[in-house]
């Protein structure tokens, strides 16, 4: 066979090929298992010429053959208007079999060919056009919700890839998502959020808000932790009102209040004034047990502001000193550099050793606040100089706290009963071994 005979002979093949004389179904069917089939099944997708149909199977068995680069190195090799017009055709086929038989949130397992098509809907988002964006999303859309999420969420290119891709479509669809039989709510809570679309953010708050109010019963832990990820101002009041409703257990309305507070540490709440005062009917209310309203007062200290500072500081006078140390460490939490030498000052805050260990351990449990602690040294009330000395001792440093403590240690000035030593030089000379053995 002479060189030009060749030549000849490959360019009548190639000339066949691309004006589609050789291209049927049964063809396309029978590439998928031959070596050079990917090239042969690539060359007809491009190929304008050849029928929309044949095309589109070629890409299907590009697909389920998961000749993944053939596939995506196809689409930029066409004209804008040709690869728009096949994407056009492409993706409801794609869709379809992305679909499956029996799907929803029973569904037990998944074919490989839905995980192929899913996958390669997925791929060709990077290729569409405004024009042909919306045939591609919607079905990729449509995976992510409509089947069980659980089993969907791993497979192929996984839902978290294509959510954030796709944005706020995807993530309008998955707040419906957020009922309260919806085993996956929390992993679905956390890509919604993950994804930072603001628009979609106030609709799961609200649309988990309502599922809330309307399944009380159906209420479990796993719904809270995701109310707390989600959060924003729906959440925010739902949480509050599910944490004095007695339709729930005391351990659910509690749950419900921490979920509120770690909306708070997360930032997804911002609390405002009307939530900090019902907080503080919470908080006052002695029908709930102590530590409920303790974790109230809490969450107060995170919720409120320096505002709110005189109605906390109420419990510096109470009878009972669980109630004047919640104060002292809220105030602490909420607006300690201007409540340390309040707090301390307070007329009786503690009144005997173990009281005055606990005021001790609270005022070293927060170092930022050590210049505040060297001001009450050099105010009148002798407790609160005890206790700003002890602290020291914990929270103290060599070079800026030994010298003020050496000061002291002639003072002959005695402490109220209850610390451990008589006077002012005995505890500061004790503060300042303290300081010495951390170095």
């Amino acid at each position: 066979m002479t060189n030009v005979f060749k030549f000849l002979l490959l360019l009548f093949l190639t000339m066949c090929v691309s004006t589609g004389c050789q291209v049927t179904e049964e063809k396309i069917e029978t590439w998928k298992g031959t070596q050079n089939g990917p090239k042969k099944l690539a060359g007809t997708l491009i190929d304008p010429d050849i029928d929309i149909n044949l095309r589109v199977k070629a890409a299907v068995a590009l697909v389920e053959i998961n000749e993944w680069e053939k596939f995506k190195e196809s689409f930029p090799k066409m004209e804008k208007s040709d690869s728009e017009k096949v994407i056009l055709a492409l993706a409801p086929v794609l869709g379809e079999l992305s679909r499956g038989e029996g799907g929803g949130p029973q569904e037990k397992s998944l074919a490989k060919l839905q995980v192929d098509a899913k996958d390669g809907l997925y791929l060709m988002l990077d290729y569409t056009q405004p024009g042909s964006k919306s045939a591609v999303i919607e079905p990729l859309v449509a995976w992510c919700v409509e089947g069980n999420y659980n089993i969907r969420a791993m497979a192929g290119y996984n839902v978290r890839a294509v959510v954030k891709k796709i944005g706020e479509p995807a993530t309008d669809a998955l707040a419906t998502l957020l009922t309260t039989d919806q085993i996956a709510i929390e992993p679905i809570a956390k890509l919604i959020v993950d994804v930072n679309n603001e628009s979609s953010n106030k609709k799961a708050s609200e649309f988990l808000s309502v599922q809330l109010k309307s399944n009380i019963l159906q209420i479990g832990e796993k719904h809270l932790v995701a109310a707390a990820i989600i959060g924003g101002h729906a959440i925010a009041n739902t949480l509050l009102d599910l944490a004095t409703d007695k339709d729930l257990t005391e351990e659910l309305q509690r749950f419900a209040l921490r979920a509120y507070s770690q909306s708070l540490t997360n930032g997804s709440i911002k609390a405002t004034p009307k939530q900090v005062d019902i907080l503080f009917v919470m908080a006052e209310n002695t029908e709930f047990d102590k530590f409920q309203r303790e974790e109230t007062y809490l969450t107060i200290a995170q919720a409120g502001g320096p505002k709110d500072s005189d109605r906390m500081a109420k419990l510096l006078t109470n009878d009972v000193f669980f109630w004047r140390l919640v104060g002292l460490r809220c105030l602490l939490r909420m607006d300690g550099k201007n409540q340390l030498a309040r707090a301390l000052n307070t007329k009786k805050l503690a009144r005997d050793s173990e009281e005055i260990s606990e005021v001790i351990i609270w005022t070293s449990r927060f170092p930022k606040f050590v210049d505040q602690i060297r001001e009450v040294l050099k105010g009148g009330n002798t407790f609160a100089k005890g206790v700003a000395v002890y602290a020291l001792g914990v929270v103290g440093s060599l070079d800026k706290d030994v010298p003020i403590l050496e000061g002291l240690l002639n003072n002959k000035t005695r402490l109220p009963d209850g610390f451990d030593h008589k006077t002012l030089g005995e505890a500061a000379k004790a503060a300042i071994n303290e300081i010495k053995k951390k170095g």
